[in-house]
């Protein structure tokens, strides 16, 4: 370890040189964002079961719409069917229902998607992703 006037001298040395120090901590990626990172039945189990204890119904919503769109990631029908009877707010849970639907057609599993579309409330909206799978697009 240098000694503190060593240190000194070159943190002036290089500040009057025009070099900067600076130094960024770059973050650690989440393994959950990494492309390709599919997550495990038993993961989205043990991960949905914990955030049903968030007593937040708004964050709990939030995180429940995230892990079922992990699980039709993961193509996990009824995980996806798990994560959305718990979400309170049926705009959220639509709205959740259409894109896990989508992204399992996308994945190749359209029948799978038709069962999720299913579920969908609103007459509109259900429509609208039922349309969207018959189509492909």
């Amino acid at each position: 370890m240098p000694s503190a006037p060593l240190l000194l001298l070159t943190v002036t040395l290089l500040a009057t040189s025009g070099c900067s120090l600076t130094y960024q901590m770059k973050p650690r990626p989440d393994p959950m964002e990494i492309p390709g990172t599919v997550a495990s039945p038993d993961d989205l189990k043990a991960r949905l079961a914990a955030a049903r204890e968030i007593s937040s119904v708004n964050l709990r919503d939030q995180t429940l719409a995230a892990l079922a769109g992990e699980a039709a990631n993961s193509t996990h029908p009824e995980l996806i069917q798990e994560a959305l009877n718990t979400i309170v707010s049926v705009n959220l849970r639509d709205a959740t229902a259409a894109n896990c639907a989508l992204q399992l057609a996308f994945k190749g599993r359209s029948d799978l998607g038709m069962n999720i579309a299913r579920l969908i409330q609103s007459p509109n909206l259900r429509d609208q992703t039922l349309a969207r799978l018959a189509t492909g697009k």
